[in-house]
């Protein structure tokens, strides 16, 4: 059973044009999500745990979907997919890889350390709007999704 409340994606990116492009894409699918984003892997750990300026639940509403980029500053995605998917309170939280890198080697890491998707960031605006509209698609309404924790 799906919530009434629109689907939030959290995207995890660090560069201010990817996010711009991302949030566009995002606005045109039929989901109609809301986005929320962080910069780096340390941020997106805060989030998830409501910590530091995301204490507060309204300012931090769980994500139904993580993008994340792996090359951000302070810990990189790769670190933070890591260290969340070790969390047994966080580990159901679907994620997808979604990075400029199509190197094996960060897709093998990836899925290694529980990314549930790696998906390389198209170069065109349409290309982009076409695989997160997909992406969106299967992950928020296709795809059964395990209850998340509590939204308190």
């Amino acid at each position: 059973m799906r919530s009434a409340r629109p689907p939030v994606i959290l995207v995890a990116e660090d560069d201010a044009d990817d996010r711009l492009l991302i949030g566009t894409a995002l606005a045109r699918t039929a989901i109609n999500p809301d986005v929320r984003y962080v910069t780096d892997g340390r941020a997106l750990l805060d989030y998830l745990r409501r910590e530091g300026p995301w204490c507060e639940p309204r300012s931090s509403p769980r994500p139904d979907l993580v993008l994340l980029d792996l090359n951000m500053p302070r810990m990189s995605g790769r670190d933070g997919l890591r260290v969340l998917k070790q969390d047994p309170a966080l580990r159901c939280v679907p994620i997808v890889v979604f990075t400029t890198s199509d190197d094996p080697r960060d897709v093998e890491t990836c899925y290694d350390a529980g990314a549930n998707a790696f998906v390389t960031k198209p170069c065109t605006i349409a290309e982009l709007t076409r695989a997160l509209a997909a992406i969106v698609e299967f992950w928020l309404a296709v795809a059964a999704r395990r209850p998340l924790y509590a939204d308190t």
